[in-house]
């Protein structure tokens, strides 16, 4: 069965949720600043025209590495995160 939410009707299905949810406001709240810092590194990266094989490279890690990193699915450590800022020559604010 297809999605019937696409583009910005997915942003209002989201916010329409999220106002009716109690539970899942605090949790979309609690991931909010995970989620700030990977769209950071992604635009990061793509602002810096590498791929996530590149980065890898200048990062001394195998791309599947970036991969995670961008995905949110796994809570980096900041070593990680540090790491990833040299390689992209951005600074930790």
């Amino acid at each position: 069965m297809a999605n019937k939410h696409r583009g910005s009707d997915v942003l209002e299905y989201i916010k329409k949720v999220i106002e009716e949810s109690p539970e899942t406001k605090a949790e979309y709240d609690r991931l909010g600043p995970r989620y700030e810092l990977i769209t950071s590194i992604i635009r990061a990266r793509k602002a810096a025209g590498l791929t996530q094989a590149e980065l890898a490279e200048r990062m001394q890690v195998s791309r599947p590495v970036v991969t995670r990193l961008e995905s949110g699915e796994h809570e980096p450590r900041f070593q990680m995160i540090q790491r990833t800022a040299d390689a992209l020559g951005r600074q930790l604010v």
